[in-house]
């Protein structure tokens, strides 16, 4: 009998055992138990870097190696590194196409395209998946096209004149050439049917096109570009008007409802006059759109905040790493009207320097809700 007493308090002690030892999960909610068996690695790390304040491993998504938006990138990344306690990596991708939806989901925490591509990426248009989850921190430099370029020699001398011709159409890798192109037919009275539509896969093709005869205009690649350049000393090359009726004497007459028209096509452009350089041999009204650095809304407040803030005081130090960077200056650096929401710390900063307007507030407001 005692041999048998002495076994069931053997096993009563270690059920009482294992009780204690499971009871610390009673405690937790069966909502807080869901939460903790469904959080991924992702949103583990996305939690880690909104805990980390100013510090911790970031990344910035660019373009690939070799273009002047990965230089910028990487000029940016390394600012932020040298001068704060936050580390930046820089990651090339093909384009924002690539590396939006990473953002997107957390798995990216900055990036870097042109104004237009980030405003249908935020609102998933031009083919993007939508990118709710971005958020603008900073506009950088302005980037200058002149629109059309035809040979040098051609009797092209204005938009108008392109009724009939061969003109680069479609350029599938890249959404902001074709919609410039579409807004300056449509600006200068013509459509896609009044030319002969030439199907063109690259920006490169398009230079090459008029070399080889194939084109009489294509978009306008930036004077410099090694293809342009390669272009104008064989053949030459020339820019034209974008506008048919203004011209830069008469800059300041362009009605708003031909930036309405531009807007229409490429979110937060304006005309600009682009100077002489390269094929570019006198003054003309050209487009310019900006570049701009954004970030996954997955970050904190205090580490948009420091990044904002280190590029804010530091940026002249990027100066001689790219022409691009001159760009960058406090004068421009805030959007009063931007494409794509602030985010919350960059907001702060914004107001901490004063910039901040109820007129930004309101299309903030807007774009949250769009």
């Amino acid at each position: 009998m005692k041999k048998r007493w002495k076994v069931f308090a053997l096993f009563l002690i270690i059920a009482l055992l294992l009780a204690a030892c499971g009871g610390g999960n009673k405690g937790n909610t069966p909502e807080q138990q869901n939460k903790s068996s469904s959080e991924t690695p992702e949103q583990s790390q996305g939690n880690n870097n909104q805990s980390s304040g100013g510090s911790g491993q970031l990344t910035l998504a660019t373009m690939p190696v070799g273009g002047s938006i990965n230089t910028v990138g990487n000029a940016l990344a390394s600012l932020v590194s040298s001068k704060s306690e936050t580390q930046v990596s820089v990651s090339p991708f093909a384009g924002l196409a690539a590396w939006g939806p990473l953002l997107n989901e957390g798995e990216a925490d900055l990036g870097l395209a042109t104004q237009p591509e980030l405003a249908w990426g935020y609102q998933g248009e031009k083919g993007f998946e939508k990118m709710e989850n971005m958020r603008m921190l900073v506009r950088g430099n302005p980037i200058p096209s002149p629109g059309f370029m035809v040979r040098a020699d051609a009797d092209i001398q204005k938009v108008a004149d392109l009724k009939g011709r061969r003109l680069s159409a479609e350029y599938p890798g890249s959404v902001s050439a074709k919609a410039l192109l579409d807004a300056g037919l449509e600006l200068n009275g013509l459509t896609w049917d009044d030319v002969v539509q030439v199907p063109t896969p690259t920006l490169v093709d398009g230079a090459n096109g008029i070399r080889d005869n194939q084109l009489d205009a294509a978009y306008g690649l930036v004077p410099g570009t090694p293809a342009v350049e390669e272009v104008h000393n064989s053949v030459g090359l020339r820019a034209i008007n974008f506008l048919d009726e203004y011209s830069p004497e008469t800059f300041d007459r362009i009605p708003d409802s031909y930036y309405e028209v531009l807007r229409s096509h490429l979110p937060g452009s304006e005309f600009t006059v682009v100077e002489p350089g390269g094929y570019i041999t006198e003054p003309i009204i050209g487009v310019q759109y900006y570049l701009q650095l954004v970030v996954g809304n997955h970050l904190s407040n205090e580490q948009v905040y420091n990044i904002l803030d280190t590029i804010w005081n530091n940026i002249e130090s990027s100066y001689e790493v790219h022409p691009w960077m001159k760009g960058w200056n406090h004068e421009t650096m805030f959007d009063p009207e931007p494409t794509v929401p602030y985010h919350d710390g960059a907001i702060q900063f914004f107001k901490d320097k004063g910039l901040w307007t109820d007129e930004t507030e309101q299309i903030q407001q807007e774009l949250l809700n769009n």
